[in-house]
This record gives structure tokens, C-alpha cells and sequence, in this order.
């Protein structure tokens, strides 16, 4: 029976057109409380697809369907989080798409609810051993996480969440739309940051996959990873170091040295010639402000004088 009425709700819902919100307003209590009380995985499958549709940003009065759900019922948002780590991958991902959906809706409210109810722990499972599809989900709900302000960031940075986004960045077996959804959570982190986090996640290797990602043929991509660069970049001018660590006139810029190393330079080089204007002065700018003019060139000429000496020294 408790199926066939979440199964109801779920219809009424996702239908044409959407009923008026004073319809749905018994219904977002009826829920949350079967949410609380419920153990059988079907009935909690129905209970969060209703929930998910309830709270799906449609046109209609989200603010105040958020914080009915969030504020009056604040347990719904722990058990939400508890299914996190269900058996189910199905429930697993009906439960990341309703946290979504209340962070999107109502970010200054909910992003806070649910870092209350201790979401990080079950984000890094998830990001850790998960599939593709349920990974990119983590990911999403991440990136309305990282973009929510310093302090909150730093709640992200010391459940130690940044490394396994640089994981997926580079993996491609998670698929592209997983890599894409965790470079998201990378770049809001980043770009929303206080330099000493960006200098922290710096240490943490998101410099290595941003410079691998220059090269991909997507547009989007290739902007989101020039801000991120940029960012790192300009926090690294404030880090004292000894210049004479430092090659390629980059002293006072560790993180530059780091991109050299890494294929930065060479990347950012080749999107001087982008099909999108934008993209190529962005690649210009960064080259010329952390690197100097010309640098690349510079550094190709002294490699062919440097193999014209090991040749002339063969011979001899």
C-alpha cells in the first residue's frame, strides 16, 4: 500500500501540468516521515523518487517547498544521507539527485543542512569506489559544495575530498561525463578559494590533470582549466621560495615551474591557435603574465642547441 501511494505521488508530480503547491504540501510531510520510518528497499525507492520530483527545480514555489522539507523536517535530509551508503545503487543515486535538488534550489539553506548531516564522509565513498554514473552524481553534488564559500570549502578540504577528484580527472575509465563533473567540483573549489587553499590543493596534485586537460577538444573544458590555472598561478606568486630552486625566470612562481614540468607551457602554447578567440587571448595572457613572451620558443631554441652540442660532441 505504502508503494502504491508513493507511487501515486510520484505520477502526480512528474505529470502535466504540475499541481499547485498547496496540493503538494501534505504530501512533502507524509513522505518525509515514511522516509524515516521506512526499511523495505522498494518502498524506499518509491518514497525517493517522489521525493526527488517534489523537489525538482520545475518553475513552481521551490523556496518555500525547500525549506519545508529542510528546516521543519531535517531528518529527512539525514536519512537522505544515510542512503548514501545503501546497497542499492539505485537508491544510492535517487538520494544524491534529491540532495541536489534541495542545494540547487535553496544553496544558502541547504548547503549547510546538509554538511550538518555530516554528507562528506559518504561523498568520499562514493567518489572512491563508485561507477561512472553514481560517481558523476557525487561529483554534481559536490560542486554546489565547493562553491559555497571559503568556510565551507575547507570542511571539503579536510574530509580529504580533493584528491579523489583529481583521481577521476584523470581517469578515463570513469568516462568523460564523471571527469567533467569532478573537474567541476575542482574548479568551483579552486576559483572560490582563499589562497592558502588553493595552495593546499595545489600540494595535492590538481595541477598535473588541469595542464592534461588543456589538450582536450572542448571548449568548455579548456576555459574552466585556464581559470583554474590562472587561480593557481596567481596564488603561487605569494609563496616565498628560494629563486634559485627556480628555472626558466619563473622565481617567485613555484606552481609555474610545476606547469612547465608537467606540459603546461607546451598546452597553453598550442591554444594560442583556438578556434575560439576567447580561449586563445586567455592562453596568451597566462603565458605571457607567469612565463614571459615568447617562452616556449625560447625554450624549444635552447633544447635544438643543446642536441646540436650532444651531436657535435658524438662526433668528436
Amino acid at each position: 500500500m505504502c508503494c502504491s501511494v508513493c507511487g501515486r505521488v510520484f505520477v502526480g508530480v512528474s505529470g502535466d501540468p504540475v499541481p499547485a503547491f498547496a496540493q503538494l504540501e501534505p504530501a512533502v510531510s507524509v513522505l518525509s516521515r515514511l522516509l524515516s520510518l521506512a526499511s523495505d528497499e522498494e518502498v524506499l525507492i518509491e518514497l525517493c523518487k517522489a521525493l526527488s520530483c517534489l523537489t525538482d527545480a520545475s518553475g513552481w514555489q521551490h523556496l518555500q517547498l525547500s525549506s519545508l522539507v529542510a528546516l521543519r523536517e531535517r531528518a529527512t535530509v539525514r536519512h537522505l544521507i544515510e542512503l548514501l551508503d545503501h546497497t542499492s545503487v539505485e537508491l544510492q543515486e535517487l538520494a544524491l539527485h534529491t540532495l541536489a535538488n534541495l542545494v540547487d534550489i535553496d544553496p544558502d539553506v541547504q548547503v549547510q543542512a546538509v554538511l550538518e548531516c555530516g554528507v562528506l564522509p559518504s561523498l568520499r565513498t562514493l567518489l572512491m569506489g563508485s561507477a561512472g554514473g553514481l560517481c558523476m552524481d557525487a561529483c554534481n553534488l559536490l560542486s554546489y559544495l565547493a562553491a559555497a564559500g571559503t568556510a565551507r570549502i575547507q570542511l571539503v578540504l579536510d574530509a580529504d575530498l580533493i584528491q579523489p577528484l583529481v583521481v577521476i580527472v584523470h581517469d578515463e575509465g570513469k568516462g568523460i561525463e564523471a571527469q567533467v563533473a569532478a573537474l567541476h567540483a575542482v574548479h568551483h573549489a579552486i576559483c572560490s578559494g582563499s589562497k592558502q587553499q588553493i595552495w593546499t590543493m595545489a600540494q595535492q596534485g590538481v595541477l598535473p590533470p588541469l595542464c592534461s586537460i588543456l589538450s582536450w577538444d572542448i571548449d568548455k573544458i579548456a576555459r574552466m582549466a585556464l581559470e583554474c590555472l590562472n587561480s593557481i598561478l596567481s596564488a603561487g606568486g605569494d609563496v616565498s621560495v628560494d629563486a634559485n630552486v627556480l628555472e626558466g625566470g619563473d622565481a617567485g612562481r613555484p606552481y609555474a615551474q610545476q606547469v612547465r614540468q608537467c606540459g603546461g607551457l607546451a598546452a597553453l602554447e598550442k591554444l594560442l591557435q583556438h578556434k575560439d578567440p576567447h580561449i586563445a587571448a586567455e592562453a596568451r595572457r597566462i603565458r605571457d603574465s607567469f612565463f614571459g613572451r615568447g617562452s616556449r620558443e625560447e625554450e624549444t631554441e635552447e633544447e635544438e642547441e643543446e642536441e646540436a652540442h650532444d651531436e657535435e660532441d658524438a662526433m668528436q
